[in-house]
């Protein structure tokens, strides 16, 4: 649940950055620098205490994993340390079972360390297939419809063209109406010249 809802939460973090980036100058056009400032920070706030969170957990799971097998090697220690005593084990069955420990200890260590990343893992998968679930808003058609012909004109009425070139203003398109049948072809070059194809 900690790992889900700390990234949930950087989610949340990128998706603020990204539409504060991308709309600085209407942020700065209405001056809400501050409140930006102000949300990011609570934002910040809000995934560094999830992250501690999920820190103080994983904090504790090695070294009680550490801990738990410390106490199965004591426990044959004094248990066996008892019976190589009173003669009902010899060293060699208490070495070896003390071998048998070992070579259990770790292989638990390590299934609870993979564990932990199945638990990361399932997470992780759960957000990929919710974006693979998300319906596209525009759906295109199964049988779409495709015109033989475009027919059509385009009008400009009362337009101009221009740019700005040292002090003067040049007007590149100067007429009051340009009317394009629908058969009439134009380009424009790199350099601003129409041309009549």
């Amino acid at each position: 649940r900690r790992f889900k809802k700390s990234q949930e939460q950087y989610a949340v973090l990128l998706a603020k950055t990204q539409e504060s980036i991308a709309g600085m100058k209407v942020v700065k056009s209405f001056t809400q620098e501050e409140n930006e400032k102000n949300t990011f920070s609570k934002l910040n706030l809000d995934y560094i205490k999830w992250n501690l969170s999920l820190a103080r957990v994983r904090s504790l799971f090695w070294p009680s994993m550490i801990f738990v097998g410390g106490i199965g090697t004591t426990v044959v220690l004094l248990v066996g340390g008892r019976q190589v005593i009173d003669g009902t084990l010899t060293i060699g069955q208490f070495v070896q079972f003390s071998a048998y420990i070992g070579f259990i200890t770790w292989p638990l260590i390590s299934l609870g360390w993979v564990i932990n990343l199945i638990q990361r893992g399932s997470v992780s998968m759960g957000r990929i297939n919710n974006v693979f679930k998300i319906k596209p808003d525009i759906i295109n058609p199964p049988k779409p419809a495709a015109p033989e012909t475009l027919q059509g004109n385009i009008s400009f009425d009362h337009v101009f063209f221009r740019y700005e070139l040292s002090e003067k203003t040049k007007k590149l398109i100067k007429e009051n109406f340009i009317d394009f049948k629908d058969t009439f072809t134009l380009a424009i070059e790199n350099n601003w010249v129409l041309k009549d194809m």
